[in-house]
């Protein structure tokens, strides 16, 4: 077992982080107080002086959660979108906020002091966004797709120039896709995966949904004496023909691992691999935030797949989909780590994830 990834960045005395994304050179970290969960600062972080931040806004839209429990992760996922200008979107639970955004040398923050900081709010005040990705970006517009703890999905776009949100009819038909609760939702174009709580994939392609369930072979070797729950989901495309594609998708389920689906350019699915976390025994875990990715490796023919745990541990497989093979496994234990997630992979050689209590970032070169 490897133990290489070192904090990279730590929050204030008392503060914890809510997330972060990553422009590749620079972080974007929401922080807050533990005890005031929604005095919200987003601060801009360079890699090269990791000791110095940053704070481009704190007027993070959050009046629903002002009486919140300590240490209540009030914004979930930060995105940033648009082709000219630069937009941070955020989602903070009873909607998403886009904030107009510039990052120059010397020159933060808003990118216009005339332009609001505007909300897209969820209708059912009794919902939650559980999840959320940005599905297309122009000049024009920022398309981006929610899903939610009652099951519902909404696609919404954000026309810059007249700065409001349409509820966009696209997927209205697939509103209501699941009685259950979205844990996540990814999406590449218009093209969109959802795990739900029922533990089944809902994949939305050619304006057409399928469905599938966690294959039997799987549940036969958890350990029933744990629940076992699809938390996570992403997906890939890899160009088969000039007209077609094969995707394959990873999945988290809690207290296993890993499982990889393929679907074919016949619309069938099937499992390549399991892979198992190292959990010791007692060892359970609870937490819906543990993503996982999948992007194309660095080899030809090669998956990368990379996964965090509850137990400080962040998994890095490598898969050949021609030879339909595992070709390496690592497992990195993560410095003053426990929960890992939040993770991101850059230029395929640049793992940042959120660790240490949500209080710590780390990077691990590959």
């Amino acid at each position: 077992m490897d133990t290489n990834g070192n904090i990279f960045y730590e929050c204030s005395p008392g503060n914890f982080i809510h997330c972060f994304c990553s422009t590749g050179k620079h972080l974007i970290i929401a922080e807050s107080p533990i005890d005031t969960p929604s005095d919200i600062q987003l601060h801009y972080v360079s890699e090269a002086t990791p000791e110095k931040s940053t704070i481009i806004s704190d007027n993070v839209l959050i009046a629903k959660y002002k009486d919140v429990a300590p240490r209540t992760p009030i914004i979930k996922n930060i995105f940033i979108a648009g082709s000219k200008s630069i937009y941070l979107v955020i989602n903070l639970t009873d909607g998403v906020q886009v904030i107009p955004f510039i990052a120059k040398q010397n020159d933060l923050g808003n990118k216009n002091d005339t332009i609001e900081n505007l909300k897209w709010f969820i209708p059912n005040v009794h919902d939650s966004v559980q999840s959320l990705d940005i599905m297309t970006e122009t000049e024009e517009n920022i398309d981006f797709i929610v899903g939610t703890t009652l099951g519902h999905i909404y696609c919404i776009r954000y026309e810059i120039s007249i700065q409001s949100f349409i509820l966009l009819k696209s997927f209205k038909k697939w509103e209501n896709i699941t009685q259950d609760s979205i844990n996540c939702v990814r999406s590449h174009g218009n093209e969109v995966v959802i795990a739900s709580f029922d533990n089944f994939l809902y994949s939305i392609i050619d304006k057409k949904c399928e469905s599938h369930h966690i294959d039997v072979d799987i549940s036969k070797r958890l350990d029933n004496v744990k629940e076992h729950t699809l938390v996570y989901v992403d997906f890939l495309k890899i160009k088969k023909y000039s007209t077609s594609y094969m995707r394959y998708y990873l999945v988290n389920i809690s207290n296993y691992g890993c499982v990889i689906y393929h679907r074919t350019i016949r619309e069938q699915w099937e499992t390549l691999q399991l892979l198992p976390r190292d959990l010791n025994q007692g060892e359970e875990e609870f937490t819906p935030l543990i993503d996982c990715v999948i992007v194309k490796g660095s080899n030809k023919d090669e998956l990368m797949l990379l996964c965090g745990s509850e137990h400080g541990k962040l998994y890095i497989w490598t898969y050949n989909y021609r030879i339909k093979e595992l070709t390496s496994t690592k497992i990195h234990r993560v410095s003053k780590a426990g929960l890992v997630h939040n993770i991101i992979l850059t230029n395929d050689s640049k793992i940042t994830c959120l660790t240490n209590d949500e209080t710590s970032i780390n990077i691990l070169y590959l």
